[in-house]
């Protein structure tokens, strides 16, 4: 299948047209699974319609999922085609399967799973799965259910069959791989060629949108998450800042949080996003207080969010799932429950109250749902049930239902439907946390960026730039101060070590007067050196002629004198060996050296770059690679006060950097930490021949890193 793309090319990026390319190469190929990584903004969700368009042009049998019921209603939203959870997609609700149970002691519990589905589908289905970042591969389960085998990736690859002889199904995963991954683990399993490759044996493509579409390039929302992501690419932590100068992006102090929630207030139009279950608690009861004065209790015209998976329902509810209360009862239902706790009998409050919740269903049709409510949690700070109320729950249904025995298919069946066990756990749904946001996105959103976990680390780059992402108009930012890693600045105390005569080529060649401190003529000689590398030849000394450079060149035994010409375009023209007097016949080791040099004719000098040049040949450990691209940044702006690098050492959390200017040295150390912040500066004065240039070199430095 070949996607059509002629219409389409003036309107694709250039990576995005090379996706697209990559997706017919991917659907013709033997290849079972594609992922397509994409920074915010870069049109990953219209190259899934474009895809979902071509693919019911050609009548293949497609599906789109995602892991969430909020994410899959997004994308639907955004390409018009239908999208479920991968939950429903792939789980049979109908079969629960009894896993072995625990002993019959009082609070002793059982465990059901939900069997995958019986696949029909064509043998050459597309399965497309947005928002993969959050797939899980590590065993989850709950506390009385579990899906398949516990692992989701796992079960979704069992599902779809790739690997089957005569099936050609395919996967394809779209997300952004700098977005926070599953809960408890560190990377994004789904977007991990390499993962997926060695853990399920299937052939992987990938690709990468790297380029802001034109309808959002001017969005300061979009300027803020691209900043945040190359650092997290770079694995650079040393700067943090929100600041931004486009009308999209609003500043507002803690004060205002509520007031400016209250303004945008709306269907689906303003969220708050907050860090920890404590703060997120907060913004709801000081929100529900200005919605609902004097009700402290729920009430029609709340916002819910469901906090445990619930199946056995007219739709499926997810954790996650935003609903709106139509109806509750003013009375609470309180059961007291015996449990065991450390060895003593202790006294659990379960409370529960009836109500009618609205949710939307995998349509986006709204659903009224007649249940009971778990309140334990709906007016606590904690993220779930205590592990005493849960297992309260259990014994308040065997309390209830003395004459069913656990083993039994009657106490199966009746466990699935009991309207108390099945309660549906809910929070206020006015602030969530950034997983629980995750997936979806709001006109508004408002970011409360306090954190006493740290700042400068990966976890919360990555937390911060989930958070931001969730906008789709405007970003409110609260408690966004910026924040840089304190660089400690240290000064060996010995006096500067090096006197710098005229002249000093014994000293280090770089160290060669050049007329006017002239920053082409040194770029040129720096090409001339790198050109000599790993030969036995190196330069003595230079002469500055008209549009010529003369250099005099030895391997320790001979020496051979070279004119190198270039022109007003800055360009090498040409090289020509000048021969001793009386000899006009060159040797076999000055025709090996006119070849050396003559591999540098036609090079354009401005378009080398010396300091790259040292930055790519610098054993640069894994600890240190972070600082490679700030250190090319620093070198360019060095460079234009005419200081270039010359000479950089890399070690066990430490670099040293040597730089010159005239006849000048500075040399410095660069400290840093496993978090991947500069923790101090040292300047090495006894390396050093200019105060003046040691000055200038920590100013730069600390502007850039």
């Amino acid at each position: 299948m070949t996607i059509d793309l002629v219409h389409l090319k003036k309107e694709l990026t250039a990576s995005q047209y090379s996706a697209i390319n990559s997706f017919s190469d991917f659907l013709r190929s033997d290849k079972q699974v594609f992922i397509l990584k994409g920074y915010a903004g870069t049109g990953k969700t219209y190259l899934i319609k474009i895809l979902c368009d071509n693919l019911k042009k050609h009548d293949r049998q497609f599906y789109l999922m995602a892991p969430t019921g909020r994410a899959a209603k997004v994308i639907r939203q955004k390409t018009g085609f239908k999208a479920y959870t991968i939950h429903k997609s792939i789980y049979s609700f109908e079969e629960l399967a009894e896993l072995i149970p625990q002993t019959d002691s009082a609070d002793s519990s059982f465990k059901y799973y939900y069997k995958l589905r019986v696949n029909n589908d064509n043998s050459n289905c597309i399965y497309i799965i947005d928002e993969a970042s959050m797939i899980s591969d590590v065993y989850t389960e709950e506390e009385f259910f579990r899906f398949g085998s516990g692992y989701l990736l796992k079960d979704l690859f069992d599902y779809c069959n790739t690997n089957s002889p005569g099936l050609k199904r395919k996967i394809i995963f779209v997300g952004d791989d700098c977005q926070l991954p599953p809960v408890n683990t560190n990377f994004s399993f789904a977007l991990s060629e390499s993962y997926i490759e060695s853990t399920y044996n299937v052939k992987c493509v990938s690709g990468e949108l790297t380029e802001v579409v034109r309808q959002v390039g001017n969005s300061g929302i979009i300027e803020i998450a691209s900043k945040i992501r190359e650092s997290i690419s770079l694995n650079n932590y040393n700067y943090f800042s929100i600041n931004c100068a486009k009308p999209d992006v609003i500043q507002i102090n803690p004060e205002s949080v509520v007031d400016t929630y209250l303004k945008n207030y709306g269907e689906n139009s303003t969220v708050i996003v907050a860090g920890t279950n404590k703060q997120v608690y907060d913004y709801n009861m000081e929100i529900r207080s200005r919605l609902f004065p004097g009700k402290a209790e729920i009430t029609p015209g709340d916002k819910i969010l469901i906090t445990a998976n619930s199946y056995n329902r007219a739709i499926e509810l997810l954790n996650g799932d935003i609903g709106e209360v139509v109806e509750v009862s003013s009375n609470i239902e309180v059961k007291l429950v015996p449990v065991r706790n450390n060895g003593e009998n202790i006294k659990v409050d379960l409370k529960f109250r009836d109500a009618v919740l609205r949710f939307p269903d995998s349509e986006g049709t709204p659903v009224d749902i007649a249940c009971k409510i778990l309140e334990n949690i709906l007016t606590s700070d904690q993220r779930s049930l205590s592990s005493d109320e849960t297992k309260a729950l259990y014994i308040n249904f065997k309390m209830s239902n003395p004459e069913l025995h656990p083993k039994s298919q009657e106490f199966k069946d009746k466990i699935k439907t009991d309207p108390y066990f099945n309660a549906l756990r809910v929070k206020y749904g006015y602030a969530l946390t950034c997983h629980k946001a995750q997936g979806g996105e709001w006109e508004n959103v408002i970011v409360d960026f306090y954190s006493n976990t740290g700042i400068l680390n990966r976890q919360y780059f990555r937390w911060a730039y989930t958070a931001v992402t969730r906008a789709k108009f405007r970003l409110y930012s609260v408690n966004a101060v910026d924040y840089k890693a304190p660089i400690q600045l240290q000064d060996t105390k010995e006096p500067l070590g090096i006197t710098i005569p005229e002249f000093a080529p014994d000293f280090h060649p770089l160290l060669l007067a050049f007329p006017g401190d002239n920053i082409l003529l040194r770029k040129l000689y720096l090409l001339v050196v790198n050109t000599l590398k790993d030969t036995n030849f190196s330069i003595t000394k230079v002469e500055h002629l008209n549009w010529c450079e003369r250099y005099l060149i030895t391997d320790e035994i001979n020496s051979y004198c070279f004119d190198v010409y270039y022109n007003k375009k800055n360009q090498v023209t040409n090289i020509n060996y000048i021969p001793p007097k009386g000899i006009v016949i060159e040797n076999d080791l000055s025709l090996r050296l006119k070849m050396i040099l003559g591999s540098i004719v036609n090079k354009k000098l401005l378009g080398f770059n010396p300091v790259k040049r040292i930055l790519a040949e610098t054993d640069f450990n894994d600890k240190s690679l972070f600082l490679f691209i700030p250190l090319e940044k620093a070198c360019a702006a060095l460079e234009k006060e005419k200081i270039l690098l010359y000479e950089l050492n890399s070690s066990d959390w430490k670099l040293q950097l040597k730089f010159f200017r005239g006849n000048d040295l500075a040399c410095v150390d660069l400290y840093y930490n496993s978090h991947n912040c500069v923790t101090s500066l040292f300047r090495i004065t006894k390396e050093s021949s200019s105060v003046e240039l040691l000055d200038i070199v920590q100013n730069i430095l600390l502007e850039t890193l």
